[in-house]
């Protein structure tokens, strides 16, 4: 881990790592940074009190009527998260490449994987929902490799209407797995869909928009296999699909499903030039270090989750 009294920032590889964004990742995007300055504390629960009726005139020499938010019953707690791997200078004479860049990204690539799989776990947990009329499984006809399939439009409006009953605003994003995108882009409702859409590669063949919801396409893959054995991939999101209220503007108190508190400024990278009695070689240690986050869940009313929509 980054130690100040031995390396260094690198300005230039920080900036690179900031910038940076392996594909088919979506984490970061449904479940939002909130940048905070303790690595603990309290944090806000979404609730609806700012919706509720109340009378707003105020006579004189009255108090106002109150409007007040939730805090949660615990705290969050930023723990730090970094990766390290070493280049050995004969190897950064002979690349042809940027080697430090290339360890950055593979670094950021694993880093990104954690993260993805932290925060499908809180995405799929039933226990992470307001109820059990937040989510079902589905089967038989109703799974979307079945003979027919389901009517689509309308298990989503379905859904729709739990969220906006649960939290008041309606949902405006679909998450939807790589292999259950490959499965609803051949299904004729979404063909119908895709008529009129020029560039369908972004989301793995889906349209960007599909009747008014934003699509994200997770893609993200791991090697399940063990160390030593065969690779065998296998996907972060299997087949459950998830609707969602997505806030485009994300802060400490606004609405939204789960958000990764985040302690000073995201990721940054260190490097450290190792003596020869640490390494056989010359090599340098180059460190993607995250600060500290924590992702919670917060909303729980403001999602819905289908699982098992492949047979």
């Amino acid at each position: 881990m980054y130690d100040a009294r031995q390396s260094k920032i690198d300005a230039a590889l920080s900036a690179f790592a900031l910038a940076y964004r392996p594909s088919g990742f979506i984490a970061d995007i449904i479940c939002p940074r909130v940048p905070v300055a303790k690595d603990s504390d309290y944090y806000y629960i979404f609730d609806t009190a700012n919706m509720k009726t109340y009378k707003t005139v105020r006579a004189p020499k009255s108090s106002p009527n109150i409007v007040s938010g939730t805090l949660s019953k615990t705290t969050y707690v930023c723990l730090p998260h970094s990766l390290g791997g070493y280049i050995d200078d004969k190897d950064r004479a002979a690349a042809p490449f940027n080697l430090g860049e290339i360890t950055v990204q593979n670094l950021i690539d694993a880093m990104m994987l954690d993260f993805e799989i932290e925060v499908k776990t809180a995405f799929t947990a039933t226990a992470n929902y307001a109820s059990d009329s937040f989510y079902t499984t589905l089967s038989g006809d109703d799974q979307f490799n079945s003979g027919t399939g389901p009517d689509l439009e309308k298990l989503i409006d379905d859904a729709a209407k739990v969220v906006r009953d649960g939290c008041g605003i309606s949902p405006n994003t679909l998450v939807i797995p790589w292999n259950v995108a490959m499965v609803m882009k051949r299904m004729s409702q979404i063909q119908e869909q895709r008529k009129n859409v020029v560039d369908l590669t972004q989301q793995s063949g889906l349209p960007p928009n599909l009747w008014g919801y934003r699509v994200l396409v997770a893609g993200s893959q791991y090697d399940s296999a063990k160390e030593g054995q065969t690779k065998s991939f296998a996907n972060v999101w299997s087949d459950t699909m998830i609707l969602m209220y997505l806030n485009p503007n994300t802060t400490w108190a606004s609405m939204a499903f789960a958000k990764n508190f985040s302690l000073n400024n995201g990721l940054y990278v260190a490097t450290e030039m190792l003596p020869q009695h640490v390494m056989p070689f010359n090599a340098e240690l180059i460190e993607v270090f995250d600060d500290g986050r924590d992702v919670k869940v917060v909303g729980s009313s403001c999602a819905y989750m289908w699982q098992d929509c492949l047979a």
